[in-house]
């Protein structure tokens, strides 16, 4: 029971750091397209 506990505890952390990058990155795009623009246009390429 003792090894079931902290495997079960990594797993969750896993997956929610895999989900904070993926929103993280369509969040930051978004704003920064409309007010920037021009310099949204230029980073969001690359």
């Amino acid at each position: 029971a003792g090894d079931a506990e902290p495997s079960t505890t990594a797993k969750t952390t896993t997956a929610k750091v895999t989900t904070t990058p993926t929103t993280a990155k369509p969040t930051t795009a978004k704003p920064a397209t409309k007010p920037n623009g021009t310099e949204s246009i230029t980073t969001y390429k690359p």
